[in-house]
């Protein structure tokens, strides 16, 4: 905001202190900006840059003909920048430099400054080799006369004016960055954390079967994590220069980028410290950012960027919500580790407090994946009060469960997974008549450590069989092989991943079909895309009475009336089961695979023109099933 004459310095290099940039408007106009800001809850930092300024002559450089506001000789000089160095020294000097702190705080009521290139003040050989600079006068290398400003800057911001805002860009491990000066720190409220910034881009941008060598660079900023109150920031240093954007920086095709960066969003709201993004990283810019140009903001017409920016827009309301990702940021107490050395598998798990240690982690997606698991697994289950709505909060006998969470449809989604569970056991023998039998229960793919998949068999006394895939990593695993003993169409029953639920929806099949290519030790075999942390349940091929396959066994089964939306009212399990119009189908979490779509029907086929309005029919059905359900009800 400082009046800079060259933009490519992105206002580094600022000529008028004392100047908002004339070009954007005048002095008042800025002071109505930042309170049109502040009318909408907006706070207003800018970036301060004490720590040098550029050789101008019609500036400050050489003002009155001599070194006046710099050091003379070669320590005046900034050896990386071109620029001249201020001489702190100097009363004049830090008069200057005080006063102007206060002046865009006071005068134009911003809310604080972020103050540049602290760690060029701190180091008299910042980027100098041995014998381009003098010690201090205890033979030491820091710039004492630097770091007596900084304090001053801190002490004068924030007694004159309390609840200021001062954020240090220090990228050095100085100590007390964030310490009160009165116990020898510098007096800043926060600190860039670049150790974070440097190590996570670091992690994120390896493919995720890498990530297992490079676990220590997710885990490591919290060995320091307390030591300094930090900010975390994805910066423009990150995203120019050819470092590309944080977007292009992610592995994978288009859909693996997006993941990933949602991953790293999430990941650093919940992390100890502040958040900050530069700007496009909100709408996942594709291209790096440049000053010759306005953001890329016709990317919000396409649902993948405006998802990341509803993503930012949810978290910062969640983290307003949760008052243990904020309350005691800066104490030990408020985290702890639930898993940190999984580095095999890319997972990291841990718990934030707040002062009144309520713990507010949840992770629904993996939740989903587990249900569905579990349920396939051979055994009865048994949720525990709250599992069926995904519970955040630890449960206690002091309160009720949050049955308001089911107005969120992530958590409706997981509810709505746990109820048609628990029809597919009692529809399918399968899945319950030989629980404690070996004969029930076939590996077939046990030992992929690697890809985070499982795979298996659930078989009934008729030799009717529900195999069940789960992929328990973030990431996709597409074109995944699995063995199977018989050839035929093995139909989808359940799709962890289907919007049914609240999941991603990147699954659109109803069915695979069988190769004669042995694998995993079976004569068959069958491909699928699973999406990630995912678990798909398919049913063996239907037969008639003769053991003949039918021959349109992968088409959906024709649409029933949709479930009625829970009253709260107790249903006996025999009543509802019995209620075929309340069982959901695989239509209602997939789209019908487009291998077995037949060809369209000759102009005035009557039978055709009905085929395809039964086929429209389940479009709809399959594409907002609570949606129809709720019409239907209304209707009712």
């Amino acid at each position: 905001v400082m009046a800079h004459p060259y933009g490519g310095s992105w206002g580094y290099q600022v000529t008028s202190f004392y100047a908002p940039v004339p070009s954007w408007g005048t002095p008042d106009e800025f002071r109505q900006f930042v309170d049109t800001l502040h009318g909408h809850g907006i706070g207003v930092l800018l970036d301060w840059v004490p720590a040098h300024f550029p050789r101008d002559e019609w500036a400050l450089a050489r003002f009155d003909g001599t070194d006046l506001y710099e050091h003379a000789g070669p320590r005046g000089s900034h050896p990386d920048w071109g620029t001249l160095v201020f001489n702190y020294g100097r009363n004049e000097v830090r008069s200057f430099l005080l006063s102007n702190a206060m002046y865009w705080v006071q005068e134009f009521h911003v809310d604080g400054l972020r103050v540049d290139a602290v760690a060029s003040m701190l180091y008299l050989d910042y980027s100098r080799k041995a014998g381009e600079w003098v010690p201090n006068v205890h033979g030491g290398r820091e710039d004492l006369d630097a770091v007596a400003f900084l304090q001053d800057l801190n002490r004068v911001v924030h007694a004159e004016v309390p609840g200021t805002i001062a954020v240090a860009e220090e990228s050095t491990a100085w100590p007390g960055v964030s310490k009160p000066t009165d116990t020898g720190g510098l007096g800043f409220g926060f600190k860039w954390n670049m150790g974070w910034m440097h190590d996570t881009l670091a992690y994120f941008q390896q493919d995720p079967i890498h990530r297992k060598h490079h676990h220590g660079e997710l885990t490591f900023s919290l060995v320091y994590a307390f030591d300094e109150s930090f900010v975390l920031p994805l910066s423009h240093d990150e995203v120019v220069h050819g470092k590309r954007s944080l977007l292009e920086k992610m592995p994978g095709d288009r859909w693996q980028q997006m993941a990933n960066l949602r991953a790293l969003y999430a990941y650093m709201w919940a992390h100890p410290g502040k958040q900050l993004l530069f700007m496009g990283g909100e709408i996942a810019q594709e291209r790096e950012w440049s000053e010759e140009r306005s953001l890329d903001w016709h990317l919000l017409a396409r649902p993948d960027h405006a998802g990341v920016q509803g993503l930012v827009r949810d978290l910062n309301r969640t983290y307003r919500r949760l008052p243990a990702l904020w309350e005691v940021d800066g104490d030990p107490a408020g985290f702890t580790w639930l898993e940190s050395t999984d580095a095999d598998r890319n997972v990291v798990a841990f718990v934030r407090r707040s002062a009144s240690d309520d713990q507010q982690v949840v992770c629904v997606a993996n939740l989903r994946a587990l249900y569905a698991y579990m349920w396939a697994h051979p055994g009865k289950q048994l949720l525990f009060m709250g599992g069926e709505i995904a519970q955040e909060r630890e449960w206690s006998e002091e309160r009720s469960l949050d049955w308001h969470l089911l107005e969120e449809d992530e958590h409706r989604g997981v509810s709505t997974l746990v109820r048609d569970l628990n029809r597919l056991v009692v529809e399918h023998p399968a899945l319950h008549q030989l629980d404690v039998e070996p004969r029930g229960f076939q590996w077939v793919d046990v030992n992929n450590h690697l890809e985070n998949v499982l795979a298996f068999m659930r078989q009934s006394a008729a030799g009717d069989r529900v195999v069940c895939v789960s992929n328990f990593a973030a990431v996709p695993r597409p074109g995944y092989r699995f063995g199977l003993p018989e050839p035929g169409t093995y139909r989808l029953l359940l799709n962890t991943d289907s919007s049914y639920y609240s999941g991603g929806d990147r699954l659109h099949i109803d069915c695979v079909e069988t190769e004669e290519q042995p694998w995993h030790g079976l004569p068959y075999s069958a491909v699928v895309d699973i999406p990630p942390l995912t678990t798909l349940l398919f049913g063996s091929p239907v037969k008639n009475a003769n053991g003949v396959e039918h021959p349109d066994a992968c088409a959906p089964p024709e649409p029933k009336p949709p479930v009625p939306v829970d009253t709260g009212s107790p249903v006996p399990l025999s009543q509802e089961v019995s209620q075929d119009a309340q069982t959901p189908k695989a239509t209602k979490a997939t789209k019908s695979a487009p291998s077995k779509r037949k060809a369209a029907p000759a102009a005035g086929d009557a039978e055709g023109a009905g085929s395809s309005a039964k086929k429209s029919s389940r479009k709809s059905a399959k594409r907002s099933p609570r949606k129809q359900a709720d019409e239907e009800e209304r209707r009712e």
